[in-house]
């Protein structure tokens, strides 16, 4: 499979996939860079793509994968003094709002609701359930 066809086969799942890691990791940017490298992985396994499930299944699959290593090694950092979470270890400051397809366009990142304090009390409570 050349690149052209790769690209073709991938490229209506990109949004589907960066929204699946934005999921699994809160963060926008961490999923701009996990859907290149669940790209990444999958342009590198190509070869042993056998067509038995859909695309879709095979690539989700390769980002779940390439999201939870991520979260992995994350957990293994040592984290700085300054950071929040070295004093709060219950604390969320990393959380991005999904921006809309509109605002995207734009440039601007959408405006979430629910103020970051309340979204972060409402994972806190969740959290310790």
């Amino acid at each position: 499979m050349d690149e052209a066809a790769f690209t073709a086969l991938t490229e209506p799942y990109r949004r589907q996939l960066h929204v699946h890691c934005y999921r699994m990791l809160s963060s926008f940017d961490d999923a701009d860079d996990l859907v290149q490298e669940t790209l990444m992985r999958a342009w590198k396994g190509r070869d042993q793509f056998e067509g038995r499930s859909m695309v879709r299944t095979w690539l989700y699959r390769i980002a779940t994968n390439a999201c939870l290593d991520f979260l992995e090694s994350k957990s293994r950092r040592v984290l700085s003094l300054e950071s929040p979470q070295a004093t709060e270890p219950n604390a969320v400051d990393w959380i991005q709002p999904y921006p809309d397809r509109s605002s995207r366009r734009a440039g601007v990142a959408m405006r979430s609701s629910c103020s970051k304090r309340k979204w972060s009390g409402f994972l806190i409570k969740l959290s310790s359930r």
